[in-house]
């Protein structure tokens, strides 16, 4: 795990493939936020920010390498960009 931004939780504790577990878990709501919004007619691009920013968040604090730091970083961006 070789991350630019490092984190309070420590690393692997609960589970030998998840490197951030409580971080990684708390993005399911962001997936699921944007199910709830696309099931109560919300906006498509809002629907979609939504459900990759979850996906794109907890793949770096699954994984925690550069690769998926700058795939959160970038759907952070595309959705601030788009509000």
């Amino acid at each position: 795990m070789n991350p630019l931004i490092r984190f309070c939780e420590e690393k692997y504790v609960y589970s030998e493939y998840i490197a951030e577990f409580y971080n990684t878990t708390s993005n399911i709501s962001y997936i699921l936020d944007g199910i709830m919004v696309g099931y109560n007619g919300g906006n498509v691009s809002m629907i979609k920010n939504l459900f990759l920013l979850g996906i794109g968040s907890a793949l770096f604090h699954g994984f925690g390498t550069i690769l998926t730091e700058m795939i959160d970083e970038i759907w952070i961006l595309l959705t601030i960009c788009d509000i």
